[in-house]
C-alpha cells in the first residue's frame, strides 16, 4: 500500500488478500479467480489486478470493488499505471488494454500471440511489452487509441524487463525449460542481458530501477 501498512497477495484459492504488515493479520479478502501476479497500486491507493476469470479489477483500499472490466482471455500479468492514472494490462487474448482510473476504455492493441509478460512504461509514456508471436512492441497512447511505435522480432517469449537509470530498457532472455518428469523442479537458463532501448548499446546492465 502507499503507506506501507498493507501488503496485497493474490492466491489460487480465488481470493485477493490484504495483510497488515504490523502483525501479518488479514484485514480483508476480495473474491476473484486465480490471481497469478502482483497487483499494482495507484496514487490514490486503488489496487489493480488481473485474474484468470479474464477481468481487470479495481479495488479500493478498504476492500470494496470500484469496477471491473472484462478482456477476452485470462490476465496473468501485473498492470502498469501511467502518470495520468491510465492502467495498462496484457491479456492472453493477444491484446494490450488501456483503461482510465475510472474504468473507461482508452484503447486496445492486437498482436498475433498470447500476452503473458507484464507491460513496462517508459519515461515518455511509451508502453513496452512482449508477445507470444515472439515480437517486442513499443506502443504509444494517443487520443483514446494505442498506436504502434515500433516492433522488433526477439525470437523468444521468455524474458523480463528492466528500466535502467538512463531510461533505456533491458531484457533478460531465458531459455524455456521443460521437464519430462512430473513434479521435477526446473531452473530456466538465463542468457546475457541485452539492451532494448536505443540509448545504449552495451551488454553490461546498469543497476535496474524497476523490475517486472
Amino acid at each position: 500500500s502507499a503507506d506501507g501498512q498493507t501488503v496485497y497477495v493474490g492466491k489460487s484459492d480465488g481470493w485477493l488478500y490484504a495483510i497488515a504488515t504490523s502483525n501479518m493479520e488479514r484485514r480483508w479478502r476480495f473474491p476473484a479467480a486465480d490471481v497469478e501476479k502482483s497487483p499494482a497500486i495507484g496514487a490514490d491507493g486503488t489496487i489493480y489486478f488481473g485474474s484468470w476469470d479474464r477481468n481487470l479489477y479495481a479495488v479500493a483500499p478498504d476492500g470494496t470493488e470500484k469496477w471491473r472490466r472484462a478482456t477476452g482471455g485470462p490476465i496473468v500479468s501485473t498492470p502498469a499505471i501511467g502518470l495520468d492514472g491510465t492502467v495498462f494490462v496484457t491479456s492472453r487474448d493477444q491484446r494490450l488494454y488501456a483503461f482510465g482510473s475510472d474504468g473507461q476504455p482508452r484503447g486496445t492493441f492486437l498482436t498475433n500471440g498470447a500476452l503473458v509478460a507484464s507491460p513496462v512504461l517508459g519515461a515518455d509514456g511509451t508502453v513496452y511489452f512482449g508477445s507470444g508471436d515472439t515480437n517486442f512492441y513499443a506502443v504509444t497512447p494517443a487520443n483514446g487509441e494505442l498506436k504502434l511505435k515500433w516492433q522488433r522480432p526477439i525470437g523468444t517469449t521468455e524474458f523480463s524487463l528492466f528500466e535502467t537509470r538512463d531510461s533505456s530498457l533491458m531484457r533478460i532472455r531465458a531459455a524455456r525449460a521443460v521437464s519430462s518428469s512430473p513434479g521435477e523442479r526446473v531452473t530456466p537458463l538465463v542468457n546475457p542481458v541485452e539492451t532494448v532501448g536505443a540509448r545504449s548499446k552495451t551488454r553490461t546492465p546498469s543497476r535496474p530501477m524497476n523490475a517486472v
